[in-house]
């Protein structure tokens, strides 16, 4: 598995210098040198930039507040307040006595008050207008670089500066407590706030101390990692505290800071290491790597920022369900995605001559289940839909941010992104939409609020606007709404038309097939639709909306009219009982398109076994248990049985998914690189190795296949050791067997056996800035 870079962006006119990076929702925010960026989130692009007129080229750093509105900016003793959307400047505020220095932020301290520190000094503001509202100079703790953090209560404001860690009164920065850091020395000190707790990292030492009195209740020495700055975050959910030191990852219990890992973290030397907490890794940045370590510490991604450099790396990541993480270094932001899924390219397009002719209705199509989850956060709002589950979860006696979790790993069934899985091969997508609360946008919903409609939109364009792609026909199934008004309705509708004007098929189930006014039936080829401008389908579970809008096509959600697709829903809490079911719809005869829903539903047993302490204890562990058996399913029924198109949760756990749906059309799935499929493998597997374990993944990984099979590599030999057992042979023959697929040939395999698998960081030349 790596993390691939999806986008990278020099930013204009500041140089080579230390990059900051933050992540709010949709927006990602740079800055460097004196300037402050927007950034598309899919694409990269810069959309607002501001050049901070008369603050100089100065390192800045950044927050954004609670509301979202407001970006504040640290830079040379000012602090900033930009609007999040267009990067105007709102105010601007000079903070009293600390000189031009280094400015640390943070803008989220609610009531509207913020906080800034900078060269032994703590003021707060008002986050509206920047007035400085109260100030600290912190007596007898000289003028270094400062550091701030709240508790997660907010109810302490705490300090690290030169070896020592203090704890303010948040309103009015009077200092309630300060402790001298033992063995620490007189170092930068950084800062992050827990449950009634403060934890401390100076030089090498990481410290638990109670937030209302100061006192130290534990340390850990970190041992091995040597005497260097940390940085700190806490997980999401509070239960472990992970620190960044010196080209070392460090994971502790936030109970007792008792140390779960120490990772060193390879090539990278020992420089400044900064951490970042996500949902499918922690990862950590240092020195031009980013690395995504597992719950074990383990290195699973990797990403060498190939050209770049060697400087300090910073990090951000959206910690949901489809993560992406956001790299700040030498003037440049990355975005890194560490979802694996391969590219099956315009495999529409690439197979026109057998797929053209057929009706849409007969071509095996991958789609995805509640396809818009993947936005769903453990913060996120409680959803309109209110699914059974969110109330029996909400029942359990557990703190409220440990509830928010549970409900988030039962509600996202996706973790990628939409533009994701239309890249890896899905052309359809099941939409639920709850109508706009408390003045949000229109947004995928379930069980928790996930991603506006408008990402679908943008995502969707910039897809259909890639070179190669622009005859992929896709499908929209807007199958749920919830709390929607005629005029919510109306809206999305009109986004929809406006974004998509002439690519929407218009529905006539007596239209000839040949476009125009005259519309399109259920009997609809690719031929037909490439006759046209039309290559987004749109079904919608509203009668008035469908009877008022010829693009809008009727499915199992409308009372009113006739469906123009059917599916089904299993109903099955187990697989053995799911797969009985859809024996019985099989094989099928229909003359609307049909929908396999191949997912497994939980019931209040799987809910509450996952309480108990079961590993099945999220909807991505679900579809864990039985992605194999889908692929098996698939396999077994074959071409002949009327499969059109089918739906799973968490594709991204299933390799063969896609590609098994997509050889039943008689063609093969056009990868990015067919040889890179052939002779990579994602992971190393865990012992006993079995066959499954070998082709996991399948794509960008860290193990050539030709490698394995000459033993040339320090991984392989780990894994298989220089006389691989009987089991093990058996293993590499069945990978061997299932990558080659169409014959491609041994000869490609061992054409790769004098391949270096990792390129030496030392060959990465310095970018040339544009």
């Amino acid at each position: 598995m790596s993390l691939q870079t999806y986008f990278q962006t020099s930013l204009p006119d500041c140089g080579y210098q230390l990059t900051s990076t933050l992540v709010s929702g949709k927006n990602i925010y740079a800055a460097s040198n004196g300037y402050v960026y927007l950034l598309d989130f899919v694409t990269g692009a810069v959309l607002q930039q501001n050049n901070l007129s008369g603050r100089g080229h100065k390192e800045v750093r950044i927050a954004i507040s609670d509301d979202g509105s407001t970006l504040v900016v640290g830079t040379d003793g000012y602090i900033l307040g930009l609007n999040s959307s267009t990067l105007s400047t709102n105010w601007e505020t000079s903070l009293p006595k600390c000189g031009y220095n280094l400015v640390n932020v943070v803008a989220a301290g609610g009531g509207g008050t913020g906080y800034a520190a900078c060269n032994g000094y703590v003021y707060s503001y008002n986050i509206s207008n920047g007035a400085i509202q109260a100030t600290n100079s912190l007596s007898g703790r000289g003028e270094h670089e400062t550091r701030i953090a709240l508790t997660l209560a907010s109810d302490v404001l705490l300090v690290g500066i030169d070896g020592y860690a203090l704890g303010l009164n948040p309103s009015s920065l009077g200092t309630n407590w300060q402790t001298s850091l033992p063995g620490c020395g007189y170092f930068v000190t950084s800062v992050v706030g827990g449950e009634s707790c403060c934890y401390a990292g100076c030089n090498g030492y990481l410290y638990m101390l109670n937030a209302f009195s100061g006192t130290i209740t534990n340390q850990n020495n970190m041992e091995g990692t040597g005497k260097a700055e940390c940085h700190l975050v806490l997980r999401q959910d509070a239960g472990v505290l992970f620190v960044g030191v010196n080209g070392y990852a460090v994971a502790t219990k936030s109970s007792d800071i008792s140390s779960i890992y120490t990772t060193s973290l390879p090539d990278c030397g020992f420089n400044i290491t900064d951490v970042a907490a996500g949902v499918l890794y922690t990862y950590f940045g240092c020195n031009g790597y980013v690395y995504g370590l597992d719950d074990q510490g383990n290195v699973q991604a990797t990403n060498v920022l190939p050209g770049l450099g060697y400087h300090e790396t910073r990090l951000a990541v959206n910690a949901q369900a489809r993560e992406r993480v956001f790299v700040g270094i030498y003037g440049y932001s990355v975005g890194l995605d560490p979802v694996p899924l391969t590219p099956a390219g315009p495999w529409m397009s690439n197979s026109a001559a057998i797929l053209g002719p057929k009706m849409l209705r007969q071509i095996a199509i991958p789609g995805t289940h509640d396809s818009g989850t993947y936005a769903i956060f453990a913060l996120a709002p409680i959803g309109q839909d209110l699914p059974w589950y969110v109330k029996l979860i909400q029942a359990v006696p557990l703190p409220s941010i440990v509830i928010r979790h549970i409900i988030a790993l039962w509600s996202i069934a996706q973790p990628a992104d939409f533009l994701t899985q239309l890249n890896a091969g899905v052309r359809y997508f099941d939409l639920r939409v709850q109508g706009p609360v408390s003045g949000g946008p229109a947004a995928f919903v379930h069980g928790l609020v996930s991603a506006p409609v408008s990402d679908l939109v943008h995502q969707l364009t910039v897809f259909l606007s890639t070179p190669g792609y622009a005859n992929e026909v896709v499908i929209l199934d807007f199958n749920h709404f919830y709390a929607m008004s005629r005029t919510d309705h109306d809206a999305l509708i009109e986004n929809l038309t406006f974004n998509f004007f002439g690519a929407l098929a218009i529905y006539n189930p007596k239209g000839s097939n040949k476009g125009g006014d005259d519309g399109f039936n259920t009997n609809v080829t690719l031929n037909d639709l490439w006759a046209t401008n039309a290559r987004i389908i749109v079904y919608y579970a509203d009668d008035v909306s469908v009877a008022n809008n010829n693009v809008l096509w009727p499915n199992v959600g409308n009372n009113n009219v006739a469906p123009a697709i059917t599916s089904p829903w299993p109903d099955k809490a187990n697989y053995a009982d799911l797969k009985v079911a859809l024996d019985q719809e099989l094989p099928y005869t229909g003359t609307i398109p049909f929908v396999l829903q191949s997912i497994v539903t939980p019931d209040a047993s799987t809910i509450l076994s996952a309480l108990a302490g079961s590993t099945v204890n999220s909807l991505g562990a679900l579809a864990e248990v039985g992605k194999l058996q889908i692929s098996q399913w698939l396999n077994g029924w074959g071409p002949n049985v009327g499969i059109n198109i089918v739906i799973a949760d968490w594709i991204t756990e299933n390799p063969y998914f896609i590609s098994t749906i997509l050889a039943l059309n008689g063609t093969k799935a056009a990868v990015a690189s067919e040889e890179e499929a052939i002779a990579t493998l994602a992971t190393v597997p865990k012992s006993p190795l079995t066959p499954d374990d070998l082709v996991k993944g399948i794509q960008n990984g860290t193990i050539k296949l030709a490698d394995i099979i000459h033993h040339t590599h320090t991984q392989a030999f780990r894994v298989f050791g220089r006389n691989p057992s009987k089991e093990n042979v058996k293993a590499l023959t069945e990978l061997q067997e299932f990558v080659e697929g169409s014959e491609v040939g041994k000869s490609k395999l061992v054409n790769k056996a004098d391949v270096e698998v990792d390129p030496k960081k030392s060959e990465r030349k310095e970018a040339v800035k544009e």
